[in-house]
């Protein structure tokens, strides 16, 4: 004799949180905070919190009418099913009301929050998933491209939430998310290919075969490789990083403080770069600590200002890349004989506080 144990009861309220879809919201949350820590730029708390609630009730929303616009296709499908509008434990009408209420009071919030420009992203972000998004999946496989640009808005958002404008990193974290949710979808569409057969979804693998589904998902990958490391500069990769930064502590650096910098036809520059140093800010840019990371762990997305150089490329960049990689505390020089093309702005590779002249926080 087999005995089953009854489905526990759902309270209304936790049918209501479920329509949110708490895990996904979460997720892109952590995006949208990502965008905002790497802009340039700075944000106050109270408005920190606002945005992200507006951008919260935003998502909130568009899955709540996503459930209630699939209700009767979640029903074919193991992972949807128990969902409250196909299990029959809500009517229709209040998730309706309740995701178009949820717009309502988020949008507003999201735009007084942060900026007008934030608030359209999220409103595109909104209207793509529901109105394009969702009425395309049962009718196209290339719903996906269309689903991936929500997707995609956050981290641009959140970007835009601190500069107020779209600049080329708050376009590079779009690419890249854009990107990475092609495998994802993918390899879901592979996974429970024969419920979206019963649901009326026109998956990749059911349109295309299963060979070319995962061909796709292999050239999306490189794709999202490549784009990855476009947030590393290029002189990272190109000129010795330990040339014109010196680390403190045995073998925390990427060079040895020893370590010399010879440019063709030139003579050896930097041969050591603490012995460079000095604390005025003619000869020593900044004293970064890891509490300022953020400051200076992307400098092509932080805008920090370039030296002309023969020695290896920025010092900026140098002492920065050290810090990415794990030194505790950096001191970044200069080689002999460079000057800065905008001496005023060197104050921006330090954190705020940071006085200049003094090298010292």
């Amino acid at each position: 004799m087999t005995v089953r144990a009854l489905p526990r009861p759902v309270s209304p309220a936790a049918d209501l949180v479920s329509l949110l879809k708490p895990r996904l919201s979460s997720l892109v949350l952590c995006t949208v905070a990502g965008g905002m820590w790497l802009a340039p730029g700075e944000l106050s708390l109270p408005r920190w919190v606002a945005t992200l609630l507006g951008t919260a009730g935003t998502v909130g929303a568009a899955n709540a009418l996503n459930c209630w616009l699939e209700r009767d296709r979640d029903r074919f499908m193991a992972r949807t099913r128990l969902r409250p509008l196909p299990s029959g434990r809500m009517e229709s009408g209040v998730a309706l009301g309740f995701g178009i209420l949820l717009a309502v009071f988020s949008l507003p919030l999201l735009a007084m929050a942060s900026n007008g420009l934030t608030g359209c992203l999220g409103f595109l972000a909104l209207l793509s998933y529901v109105a394009a998004y969702t009425p395309l999946k049962p009718k196209s496989p290339m719903a996906m491209l269309v689903g991936a640009i929500p997707g995609a808005l956050p981290p641009l958002m959140g970007w835009t939430a601190v500069t107020g404008h779209i600049g080329i990193g708050g376009l590079l974290l779009f690419g890249i998310l854009f990107a990475w949710q092609m495998p994802h979808f993918l390899a879901i569409a592979l996974f429970r290919k024969e419920e979206y057969r019963n649901a009326g979804y026109m998956a990749l693998p059911l349109v295309r075969g299963d060979d070319a589904t995962r061909v796709w998902m292999l050239l999306w990958t490189v794709l999202l490789v490549v784009l990855s490391m476009l947030l590393v500069p290029p002189s990272w990769r190109s000129s010795p990083a330990g040339c014109c930064a010196a680390s403190r502590g045995p073998g925390r650096g990427r060079r040895s403080s020893s370590a010399s910098c010879i440019s063709p036809g030139s003579s050896p520059r930097c041969s050591s770069p603490r012995a460079h140093a000095e604390p005025d800010l003619g000869r020593a840019t900044a004293r970064v600590s890891m509490a300022t990371r953020r400051s200076a762990s992307l400098p092509l997305l932080r805008g920090i200002p370039r030296a002309s150089s023969r020695c290896g490329g920025p010092s900026s960049i140098a002492g920065a890349h050290a810090l990415l990689f794990g030194t505790d505390v950096t001191e970044v020089f200069r080689c002999p004989g460079r000057t800065w093309d905008k001496p005023d702005r060197v104050k921006r590779v330090g954190p705020p506080g940071f006085e200049p002249g003094t090298n010292r926080l």
